[in-house]
């Protein structure tokens, strides 16, 4: 796992256990589709291409841009 991707799930975690905590009914809600994730987080909108490769449940996948 890079670095990235450490530090990412390591913020997640961190929001998940700070609204564990809360006892207001407000709350951080971090999507669990990977394509509604990114759009949230990032503010990506990916196309439909990229979109099939998010949704996509395979372990492994190559990926070719020329």
């Amino acid at each position: 796992m890079s670095s990235d991707a450490r530090k990412l799930q390591k913020t997640i975690e961190q929001l998940y256990k700070e609204d564990k905590g809360k006892k207001s009914k407000s709350s951080v809600l971090i999507p669990t589709h990977s394509v509604e994730f990114a759009r949230a987080l990032f503010k990506f909108e990916a196309k439909p291409y990229q979109a099939e490769l998010l949704e996509d449940k395979s372990k492994r996948i190559v990926v070719r841009w020329s």
